[in-house]
């Protein structure tokens, strides 16, 4: 009879830890696509990093006024890759992800590159 408080007792500890190991864990990341461009490649790298992840996207497209969501993204500075229909890409480089949990991308931001959208 005094299995069932003990299991009672190991289960509440095993919540408290997750509870605590929690914000060390990865999140998701909406990245809101408000420019007036569509994304085909989106790719993310701790910043500074001389090589890129593979492309989040895969087979699909952020549309221009839509959003996607990046799973199991880790806390830090990070630096994005986008690349539009043509295969101009855009590099937006130190954007945090810690408190914000949505990144927006703007037609300013993707117009500083170099024929981009064109």
């Amino acid at each position: 009879m005094k299995a069932l408080p003990l299991l009672k007792v190991l289960g509440l500890g095993f919540v408290a830890i997750a509870g605590a190991i929690a914000p060390a864990m990865a999140n998701d990341l909406i990245i809101n696509n408000t420019s007036k461009y569509d994304l085909h490649e989106l790719y993310v790298s701790k910043s500074k990093s001389s090589e890129w992840g593979p492309d989040q996207l895969r087979k699909d497209t952020v549309a221009a006024g839509k959003k996607f969501t990046l799973h199991n993204l880790s806390d830090g500075t990070y630096d994005l890759k986008v690349v539009d229909e043509d295969g101009t890409e855009c590099t937006i480089e130190d954007a945090a992800f810690d408190e914000s949990k949505e990144w927006t991308i703007t037609s300013k931001m993707l117009e500083r590159c170099d024929k981009f959208g064109n």
